[in-house]
């Protein structure tokens, strides 16, 4: 499935291969969601997420880490 599957027209072409929502569980290909918690916030976790093989983000701030973003509000 790609990320335009997923999210439509407008997003890039990208393969994705699983979802994670913990940097801990990303594999390669996955679609890594930066979720805020009580504790913590997972858009501090997206540089490991990436490093460990995540196509693409969804996020609710630019990053800027090299990979697609899906930015929400």
């Amino acid at each position: 499935m790609t990320l335009r599957d997923l999210m439509g027209n407008g997003a890039p072409e990208v393969e994705v291969t699983g979802l994670a929502y913990s940097s801990r569980s990303v594999s390669a290909g996955a679609l890594f969601f930066c979720v805020p918690g009580f504790t913590s916030d997972g858009h501090a976790f997206a540089p490991d997420a990436v490093a460990r093989g995540a196509a693409a983000l969804v996020c609710q701030r630019p990053l800027g880490l090299g990979v697609p973003e899906v930015v929400v509000g």
